[in-house]
């Protein structure tokens, strides 16, 4: 979802007043978070998916009071949900069995294809 708090980015100083006020900011713009400049919360900006966006650049992140200034980086870890159901290559399979034939054999593979990573590509199936 959009506006997800992901985190916060927090720096102190020792200075009194006005000159120990803190602002954040990113040191390039981002594509897909956004972080509040008093507070040093960063949100999202957009829905992240790990299966269009696996990776994300680091981000640096400055803080500055009246004067002087810090970086930290942070980095992003995009974890997978279940947000994709496994998709059959055909919607009918068809298998043939010899009238004869002995149990336990293998008469065919069906094999769905899930672009979620595991555990949420396990696939369980039933014969209904």
């Amino acid at each position: 979802p959009t506006s997800m708090y992901i985190g916060t980015v927090t720096a102190t100083d020792d200075d009194n007043g006005e000159y120990g006020d803190i602002e954040y900011s990113f040191e390039s713009p981002s594509n897909y978070f956004s972080i509040d400049s008093s507070s040093g919360v960063i949100r999202t900006d957009v829905r992240i998916d790990r299966e269009d966006t696996p990776n994300l650049d680091d981000l640096v992140v400055i803080a500055t009071d009246s004067s002087k200034s810090s970086t930290a980086t942070v980095h992003f870890i995009v974890n997978d949900t279940n947000d994709n159901p496994p998709i059959f290559s055909k919607p009918l399979y068809e298998f043939s069995i010899p009238f004869d034939q002995s149990p336990d054999i293998s008469i065919g593979k069906v094999t769905p294809i899930d672009v979620d990573t595991p555990p949420n590509a396990i696939t369980q199936y039933s014969i209904v």
